[in-house]
């Protein structure tokens, strides 16, 4: 059972609180457009980002062609593609950040793109990084289908948060939910978390059938689906 996310601010940046469910990716279209660079100022969130780059190093050692899907503005894959083999690469695209932070150096290119909208050739293995929680199923089921087909090797899907199964189920969730998605309320919906369970039920229907389980540092969840 999906837990429902709400928040007041993401990273210094508040949220339009008409944007609906089903529109999510307004928020990040916002957040872009306006050239907001708060992640770059905060150094709790950038520390975070660069102990999961760590993470994913070891993880991705093996493959040389890589895509990485969300990228935004390429924090991670900078710091990753440091530590890879020389004859890696990795193509970030991500279709909400602005054109100016588009760049190609050496073997790291981010660009501004959808999985669907470009020409993309074969890859050894794909990664999303804490992109999951904002897709509803039928978008989530689409990408990991297309990425069933342009992958060697399948998926990473990176720092998953499983919800609270027994917290779902209480009094307090429950109330708690209700007033947030009040329309005074200031929080704003941002997304979901689905058990690991319903992240492979999803995965199976998209083709992969075989998954692989690690932690980061953290403490959240990486899924390799094959």
């Amino acid at each position: 059972m999906k837990q429902h996310i709400y928040i007041k601010t993401w990273n210094g940046f508040s949220p339009s609180t008409s944007v609906k469910k089903n529109k999510l990716s307004d928020h990040y279209k916002k957040f872009y457009n306006e050239g907001n660079n708060e992640f770059s100022d905060n150094e709790q969130w950038l520390a975070s980002k660069l102990s999961v780059a760590e993470d994913l190093v070891e993880i991705l050692k093996p493959y040389k062609k890589i895509l990485s899907l969300g990228c935004g503005r390429g924090v991670i894959e900078k710091s990753i593609i440091k530590k890879l083999d020389k004859d890696s690469s990795i193509h970030g695209i991500d279709p909400y950040i602005d054109v100016s932070s588009q760049f190609e150096l050496g073997n790291l290119k981010i660009q501004k793109a959808s999985v669907f909208d470009c020409q993309l050739p074969e890859y050894d293995i794909a990664y999303l990084n804490t992109v999951d929680y904002c897709l509803d199923d039928l978008e989530y089921s689409k990408i990991c289908t297309r990425l069933f087909q342009l992958t060697k090797n399948g998926i990473i899907i990176s720092q998953l948060m499983p919800p609270n199964i027994n917290y779902l189920f209480s009094l307090k969730y429950r109330i708690g939910l209700f007033i947030k998605s009040l329309p005074i309320s200031p929080y704003v919906f941002w997304g979901w978390h689905r058990s690991i369970d319903e992240h492979m039920n999803l995965l199976n229907n998209c083709g992969y059938t075989r998954f692989t389980f690690g932690y980061h540092k953290n403490n959240l969840i990486w899924l390799h689906a094959t």
